[in-house]
């Protein structure tokens, strides 16, 4: 029966929540560079050049940098915009294209799936058992879970309850890379491995928490008490690897098109289930896709 702890753990990442949403402050990204024309520098430096004696300067018609100034206006030079490449660009863009989400309210279409692979279990009745049971509840196919319209509250979309979708660290990212397609950025951001003791009370503690959902302590516990009769939990401790975002994002108004969330997590579990001690470990999988308008 310890897969059952493993079971009710996916019924709990599905279940919506409820939460009305407080318009939040704005977020910054990452800043535009400003190309530099060669000639321009060429053309100051000429203008700076002091002569070397007044023969010299009414010779040569050299003026000072005063007099250009104030005849002759700097060309204006359009600022380009900068692909982000480094892992602290790469977050800071993602960080502001998402926020958008939540600030701007566009609407979404999102698609769910929810994995358990791996399992591995003290009991070895339960190790044949767990593939079956695990089946009958689960399916790999993504299925739609919400459709919010455009205006009403995005509290649900990661990270959920919060006003803001992401507070990504860049020392928390593995890998980022960002392609230019077209119109488009296609934003890919892995994350390092995160291991801890407990589920979190409060996801946005956690580094993988300040990205997409994960699990808190009483979306699992509160539902395991229900089954206290049978069931209880000593340990519960989760490692957060191998989670992923995939985003999405219009170059022109800097929000997302589409957004997918892998978050993936190692469980192990050390339970007492009818009196007998059981040890059984896990891979957990939540899958969010995000259509958004």
């Amino acid at each position: 029966m310890a897969t059952i702890a493993i079971l009710i753990v996916c019924f709990t990442a599905c279940k919506p929540v409820n939460g009305e949403e407080v318009d939040p402050a704005s977020t910054s990204g990452s800043g535009d560079l400003t190309n530099v024309d060669e000639t321009t520098a060429s053309f100051e430096m000429q203008t700076t050049k002091e002569p070397e004696s007044a023969t010299e300067a009414a010779t040569t018609g050299t003026v000072s940098l005063e007099t250009t100034q104030s005849t002759t206006a700097a060309p204006t030079l359009p600022v380009q915009p900068k692909k982000p490449e480094a892992i602290p660009e790469i977050v800071a863009y993602y960080n502001t294209a998402a926020n958008k989400v939540k600030t701007e309210k566009p609407g979404y279409r999102c698609l769910e799936a929810t994995l358990i692979r791996d399992v591995s279990c003290s009991n070895r009745l339960l190790n044949r058992l767990a593939p079956t049971i695990i089946g009958m509840f689960l399916s790999e196919e993504l299925q739609e879970e919400a459709v919010v319209t455009k205006g009403a509250s995005h509290s649900n979309f990661p990270v959920e309850k919060q006003n803001w979708s992401s507070r990504l660290e860049p020392q928390a990212v593995q890998s980022a890379t960002c392609i230019e397609k077209g119109e488009t950025y296609e934003i890919e951001i892995w994350m390092k491995p995160e291991a801890l003791p407990e589920p979190p009370k409060d996801r946005t503690t956690t580094r993988h928490g300040k990205l997409m959902n994960v699990l808190e302590y009483h979306e699992i516990f509160d539902e395991i008490e229900k089954f206290s009769f049978l069931l209880k939990i000593e340990s519960f401790q989760p490692t957060y690897r191998g989670s992923y975002v995939k985003c999405t994002v219009d170059k022109a108004s800097g929000m997302p098109i589409t957004a997918t969330y892998y978050f993936s997590t190692d469980v192990v579990v050390v339970a007492k289930v009818a009196g007998l001690n059981i040890d059984a470990s896990a891979n957990f999988v939540l899958i969010q896709e995000f259509h958004i308008n």
